[in-house]
């Protein structure tokens, strides 16, 4: 900036004016028009230094930069990958995670209590096979059998009530190449710990699953789906709220 300034200093003195005469039109407006092409050049610069550029806390962008990561990545990876808020930072961070399947529908829940049995019913059992090791609200299992779309049957006896989650065990891991900074909202990282620029307010609880299709499938807290996802994203800087909507299947509507 220093040198900006100078530059600007040196052109006011290289036109060689009587104080006395003062400046005509052209002079004034050239020196403004220089000026404010040096100040568009700086503002960005400065910006950046603070850690508040109007690019860097676009939230809704952001996230739909990273939403589009995540198909991607489910598609050339042909493994689902579902994303939901970070337990650690629910407010501005997401988590990203990777499964062993294809598919989004390895999880479903107890449609009743299971006690000390082998044959547990379910709300389906879609997505499940034998051989697969399962974990009922927890405890983990081998199918043995699958009879029909509402039982499956167990090698080993569980006790569980009802709306327990059953889901492959081991299937889900944190994506390694999506994480950190990736999946994080905006900081000023000049902060210990780092401040949030941006938040999003989202329902409770959510998850959002992209077969390797690319296509969406979006989950309450108990793992039902959900016609579509509205999330709220607060710029703390200038307190602007943008919505965004995420729809079953993907597509999304500002």
């Amino acid at each position: 900036m220093k040198k900006k300034s100078a530059i600007i200093i040196n052109l006011f003195k290289s036109l060689n004016i009587n104080k006395n005469d003062g400046y005509n039109l052209i002079e004034i407006l050239t020196a403004l028009a220089i000026f404010g092409i040096l100040s568009a050049i700086a503002a960005p610069t400065i910006l950046q230094q603070r850690g508040e550029s109007t690019a860097e806390i676009d939230g809704r962008n952001q996230f739909k930069n990273i939403l589009l990561q995540v198909r991607n990545t489910a598609v050339a990876s042909t493994s689902a990958i579902r994303i939901k808020p970070d337990p650690d930072q629910p407010e501005n961070k997401f988590l990203v995670e990777i499964a062993q399947t294809r598919g989004c529908g390895s999880v479903t829940k107890l449609s009743e209590d299971a006690s000390s049995t082998t044959d547990i019913k379910v709300l389906s059992s879609a997505g499940f096979n034998v051989g697969d090791k399962i974990a009922v609200g927890g405890t983990e299992a081998d199918i043995i059998g699958i009879p029909d779309s509402l039982t499956i049957q167990l090698g080993t006896a569980v006790t569980k009530p009802k709306d327990a989650v059953v889901e492959l065990a081991d299937n889900w891991s944190e994506n390694k190449r999506l994480q950190g900074d990736d999946v994080t909202l905006p900081q000023d990282k000049r902060k210990d710990p780092p401040k949030a620029l941006v938040t999003f307010t989202p329902k409770e609880n959510w998850t959002m699953c992209v077969n390797s299709r690319g296509i969406i499938s979006i989950l309450d807290g108990n793992n039902a789906p959900i016609s579509s996802l509205t999330l709220t994203f607060k710029n703390l800087t200038t307190q602007q709220q943008e919505l965004i909507t995420i729809n079953q299947g993907g597509a999304i509507s500002d």
